[in-house]
């Protein structure tokens, strides 16, 4: 239902807007990180910064043995400037920046940052892959998306809470 609806509301705006001089986009953003973002314990990139900044065991309920597609809201405003200044009348775009399965990525950085690791046992067949197509959005710009770019991103925003976040404000804020 939830697909269905974003859909006919993508296609109800198409409607108005086709023939109107108003430049359109219509952009589709995935697993969007960075400082400023909630430390809810149900996003996998917050439950990682909570662990490091709290020097705790970061658990998981599922094996994390699927693949999510991770931007941080620099790259992400970047593509949103770059895409707004095509000139393009309307255009519907996948946001994203690089797909990894996360797993992998837990294990990368509870070693870098000296903390303990614990996957689940549930096994998430339902999104193995929720990863959008990226192939429209590289026809118009060029995506920074290598995996060194998202670990200093990544520990960018680490940095961000450490410095910023009392610790008491997260130990009450997060849990």
């Amino acid at each position: 239902l939830y697909g269905c609806l974003k859909l006919f509301s993508e296609h109800y705006l198409w409607s108005i807007f086709k023939n109107s001089k108003i430049q359109f986009f219509i952009f589709r953003i995935f697993a969007v990180y960075g400082a400023y973002q909630s430390l809810d314990s149900h996003f996998f990139i917050a439950n990682l910064i909570k662990s490091i900044i709290h020097r705790s065991k970061v658990s998981f309920n599922t094996d994390c043995k699927i693949f999510r597609n991770y931007i941080h809201i620099d790259d992400l405003v970047d593509q949103i400037i770059k895409i707004s200044n095509l000139k393009t009348k309307f255009i519907t775009l996948n946001l994203g920046s690089i797909n990894l399965r996360l797993d992998n990525l837990a294990c990368k950085m509870t070693k870098k940052y000296g903390i303990d690791l614990e996957f689940g046992s549930e096994i998430n067949l339902t999104r193995k892959y929720y990863i959008p197509d990226l192939v429209k959005l590289k026809s118009f710009i060029n995506l920074n998306n290598s995996l060194p770019h998202l670990n200093e991103k990544f520990e960018e925003t680490v940095n961000w809470y450490k410095k910023y976040i009392p610790f008491e404000y997260n130990i009450k804020k997060i849990n």
